[in-house]
């Protein structure tokens, strides 16, 4: 499936807008932004780019030559997966699809025993995955939401949705250094706060839910696009999106 863009501003006009490239599945090779759009002038907020840097493959790289702090991760052929599992079973494994992000059922799997690494790989086998991710577990996920550079963030407690934003500035820097490596804007992710080793990232979602602070994170997004697009001088369009921070 392609990926999708949402456009702010007048359907006909490409002067001063926003667009926001929002996925809906994996974005084809041969994706591009709609046409019409003035490079100089309009401003596409989370570009296919960025998606594409939070495929499996790309994203587990980048955070690495990054300097990211994320659990042991390993990026194997799935012919190979067997015998580069079966190494590490003394701890608990984590086996995700290779190319793009989970998308159903399957596309992540726990691996704690021979027997569990058996089913996993007979999940895997009837897929059509050139490549496995292993990632050793981290206890103790969170969940991450932010908006623009310093406009919004929150941090939550994956299991009980508990709100630890207060005390969760160590996620925040470790999220904005990864997105800012990734080239992301808008974005969640799944991290772990740990006493002994600080923030770990597990993972980077363009474009997440929002589902636990949706006002919030709307207005955020609303008034972020008011500030990027100010330059413009498009005063309708930047009229309309002060409206709907405010909302």
């Amino acid at each position: 499936m392609e990926g999708g863009f949402r456009t702010g501003g007048n359907a006909g006009c490409c002067h001063g807008q926003a667009v926001l490239c929002v996925e809906h599945g994996a974005i084809g090779p041969h994706a591009q932004p709609p046409p019409g759009l003035d490079r100089g002038r309009d401003r596409i907020i989370n570009s296919v780019q960025s998606i594409r840097n939070c495929y499996r493959k790309p994203l587990t790289h980048l955070l690495l030559e990054g300097g990211i702090h994320i659990p042991p991760s390993r990026i194997v052929s799935l012919e190979h997966a067997d015998q580069a599992v079966s190494t590490l079973l003394s701890k608990r494994l984590w086996l995700k699809r290779g190319d793009v992000h989970a998308i159903q059922e399957g596309d992540v799997v726990s691996v704690e025993t021979p027997d569990d690494l058996a089913g996993a790989l007979d999940i895997i086998g009837a897929t059509r995955w050139r490549d496995v991710l292993i990632q050793e577990h981290v206890e103790g996920p969170c969940q991450v939401l932010r908006v623009g550079r310093q406009a919004f963030f929150r941090a939550y407690l994956a299991e009980t949705g508990e709100d630890i934003t207060s005390h969760a500035e160590a996620l925040a820097d470790l999220a904005g250094d990864a997105a800012r490596v990734l080239g992301l804007e808008v974005y969640g992710g799944d991290a772990v706060l740990t006493q002994q080793s600080g923030p770990i990232l597990i993972d980077m979602n363009d474009w997440p839910s929002f589902s636990r602070c949706s006002r919030p994170a709307g207005r955020s997004i609303a008034t972020y696009l008011t500030e990027e697009t100010r330059h413009s001088g498009d005063w309708s369009f930047t009229h309309n999106l002060q409206a709907l921070s405010r909302a």
